[in-house]
């Protein structure tokens, strides 16, 4: 966990600066945009309903990167992923692709939570 931590600080490209206030028409708008061509970890595309419920938004809006970062590494590691690069190559996969697709940075802790749900399947509780 000390290296996922200390990988993401010496990034330029990884700010944990707080969230600036956040609209939901906006939020909507990014989480539609990442996943408009994910498949649901139950195969298929992703139901509009599941990707914009108040749950999601939430995620998106009231989370700063920092503990999504935290809660993104433990969720893979309880569902197996034990290589700890792997989860870092994916964490960084998920942040480049919010970055190609222009999604704000203060969304992206949200989106790698979003995905852990919604993609992978995996429980946040």
């Amino acid at each position: 966990m000390e290296n996922l931590e200390y990988c993401c600080e010496e990034d330029p490209e990884v700010e944990f600066a707080p969230p600036p206030p956040t609209d939901e028409n906006e939020a909507k708008k990014y989480l539609l945009k990442f996943f408009q061509n994910k498949t649901a970890s139950f195969g298929g595309p992703v139901p509009v309903s599941d990707l914009l419920s108040e749950r999601n938004l939430t995620l998106l809006c009231k989370l700063e990167l920092r503990d999504c970062i935290d809660i993104f590494h433990l969720c893979l590691e309880e569902n197996g992923w034990e290589d700890e690069q792997a989860r870092v190559d994916e964490f960084y996969k998920i942040q480049h692709e919010s970055k190609v697709l222009e999604i704000p940075k203060h969304y992206s802790g949200g989106i790698l939570l979003v995905w852990l749900d919604i993609c992978c399947g995996y429980s946040l509780s």
